[in-house]
């Protein structure tokens, strides 16, 4: 009997550690939100790298967090930016440890997202096809042209 109580705390804690982060469209992932201050924020999505000034902007101040470990290709599972006082504008999803309300990740066909989303602004490019769901705030889906799938999840404001 105690070697099935631990198999089933075992079962548990795995299924929760294994378990999608819900992204809420135009929103954020989980408790975490657009708008809220980026240290807030961060403690809600997990382990992640230190707060950095990001020098792509130019004289914007814009600052980034990582979350989880780099993956093969260079980026993070997630990616969060805030503004310079320190309000998340955007989260990129770049993990299939995302999910979102109706079912997409990264991965999920470009024939899926465009079933469980049928009214989306769309935006092709030689590499991409960029699906734009809302309006302030965005919902953005990147599908990589030649594999016809999911490539990164972005909820911004901006």
């Amino acid at each position: 009997m105690l070697t099935i109580a631990l198999m089933a705390t075992v079962l548990i804690f795995v299924s929760e550690g294994i378990a999608a982060v819900v992204v809420r469209e135009g929103k954020g992932a989980g408790k975490a939100r657009l708008g809220q201050i980026d240290t807030t924020a961060a403690t809600y999505l997990g382990r992640h790298g230190s707060l950095q000034r990001d020098p792509n902007y130019g004289s914007r101040v814009v600052y980034w967090i990582d979350f989880g470990g780099r993956m093969s290709d260079g980026r993070y599972p997630c990616e969060m930016a805030s503004d310079a006082g320190h309000k998340v504008f955007q989260f990129s999803f770049n993990s299939a440890a995302y999910v979102t309300s109706r079912g997409i990740k990264v991965g999920s066909t470009e024939a899926l997202l465009t079933a469980r989303y049928s009214r989306m602004t769309t935006v092709h490019t030689t590499k991409f096809n960029h699906y734009i769901l809302g309006g302030r705030p965005f919902t953005d889906f990147w599908v990589l042209n030649k594999t016809r799938r999911v490539y990164q999840i972005v909820v911004r404001s901006k």
